[in-house]
């Protein structure tokens, strides 16, 4: 009667453990954007109106890889999606949000530049449209990859 009544308790005990387990969240929505080569690296900048998102995407032309921006609405549905280079190759590992709504892409371009690969910093407004871009760097091979908004 004694190991029937450990038994019992064990398998209680375990029940109880089951049962505490915490359980993953509900899941809201769920998309899928863009092609096989593309990739997202940064899903930080969310505001009342949904979400953006940026990478690297091949799904706006037949050159290689272009920076690539996308906003969402709350539910996930796509707003818009913009894709941003040249006759060669750009890769985008950073973004963030600047001051004015507009958007700030960081990574490197084999299309612009001084040759080689540069630095390249692209700067959109609210709606994705390029506003100025610029390039950094000599004759090796340069990138960044990080973007952040300072104070000033």
């Amino acid at each position: 009667m004694m190991k029937l009544a450990a038994i019992a308790a064990a398998i209680m005990f375990h029940v109880v453990c089951a049962i505490a387990q915490p359980q993953p969240p509900a899941v809201e929505w769920e998309r899928t954007y863009g092609a096989d080569d593309d990739v997202v690296i940064s899903d930080q900048i969310k505001s009342d109106e949904g979400y953006v998102f940026g990478g690297t995407t091949a799904a706006f032309n037949a050159r290689l890889f272009d920076f690539w921006l996308l906003k969402t609405d709350m539910s996930g549905d796509c707003l818009w999606s913009r894709g941003y280079g040249g006759e060669s190759m750009e890769e985008c590992f950073s973004i963030t949000q600047a001051t004015d709504g507009g958007y700030m892409l960081a990574g490197y371009t084999l299309s612009y530049g001084s040759g080689g690969q540069d630095f390249w910093l692209l700067k959109t407004d609210a709606n994705g449209d390029s506003q100025w871009s610029r390039t950094y760097g000599g004759n090796n091979h340069d990138a960044c990859t990080d973007v952040l908004r300072t104070f000033d």
